[in-house]
């Protein structure tokens, strides 16, 4: 076994161990995160196909409840079952992994934490954005009654519509805005198979993402990322690669020129609305002035 092969299985129990072990949901879900980052980035296909099972057992657990505190370890669970979905062959998620719609849908259904439910949206049209591709490829016209036998495509219907009995949870005016744009975008793909479009502009460079892989792979590096994001886009070319756009160099003394320009152009405007600012108080002053010398002549 090569070393850093073996690094990365000493690590994969290590987090493992602090998985299974962790009373706290957050370091559960840190953990989790860490483990298939690590595996979405250098892990073998066996390796990707094996924790998806892995994280399907998590969210299938019937003896953890969901509630306030586990929701963060759920939403964690679904974002990189999606992460790692795009890792592998579009065939075998038909094969292998739809069976676990019904756990989705659950989390879909659920009372509780409006992240879980988003993130369940999100999971639910990513898997029919993929059958959308998988049926245009066999000539073959999509329709949301392909999930007929997973779950009560009704019922979800309902719920992505946001109808009153959703709007009439106890969520904050925010939240409850947040999932109606973000459920209105997961209704139109359950329903049509068509993804929405983001798009992203880093240097100047204008990129736009159309599918929902392509989102949530987006979406997963922004959140690992935070504000080093975009600094991240510009300088790391695995993050570029991985998402599938080339960041054209900037000619460094061109913006450096550039900046000293605007520095200019900045200089000069104050300049000249100090000098502004500077004869109109000198008006002022001199016509209150004026009136006074007058008398004492």
């Amino acid at each position: 076994m090569e070393p850093g092969n073996l690094f990365l299985q000493n690590l994969n129990l290590f987090l493992k161990k602090n998985i299974d072990n962790s009373p706290s949901y957050n370091v559960k879900s840190e953990n989790l995160e860490t483990l298939c980052w690590c595996l979405f980035l250098f892990g073998e296909d066996t390796d990707i196909k094996f924790h998806l099972s892995y994280l399907c057992d998590f969210l299938s657990e019937k003896s953890i409840s969901i509630s306030k505190e586990s929701a963060i370890f759920f939403q964690s669970c679904l974002d990189m079952w999606c992460l790692l979905l795009t890792r592998v062959d579009k065939n075998l998620i038909v094969d292998e992994y739809l069976n676990s719609l019904d756990t989705i849908v659950r989390f879909l259904l659920s009372d509780y934490e409006v992240s879980l439910r988003l993130a369940a949206g999100e999971t639910l049209a990513l898997i029919s954005s993929i059958i959308y591709d998988i049926e245009n490829s066999n000539n073959e016209e999509y329709t949301k009654f392909y999930f007929n036998g997973y779950f009560d495509v009704a019922e979800v219907e309902e719920i992505l519509q946001t109808t009153n009995e959703v709007q009439n949870r106890k969520i904050s005016k925010k939240d409850r805005e947040k999932q109606r744009h973000s459920f209105k975008e997961v209704l139109n793909t359950f329903q049509t198979g068509e993804s929405p479009t983001e798009e992203l502009t880093v240097s100047g460079n204008k990129f736009l993402f159309s599918k929902w892989e392509d989102i949530k792979l987006l979406e997963c590096f922004r959140k690992v990322l935070g504000s080093g994001f975009l600094l991240h886009l510009q300088h790391n070319p695995i993050i570029s690669h991985k998402l599938g756009i080339k960041i054209e160099s900037i000619d460094k003394t061109t913006a450096k020129n550039d900046k000293k320009l605007r520095i200019v152009y900045s200089s000069e405007g104050e300049k000249d609305r100090t000098q502004k600012r500077n004869f109109g108080r000198n008006a002022k002053i001199k016509m209150i002035e004026t009136p006074d010398q007058e008398l004492s002549e």
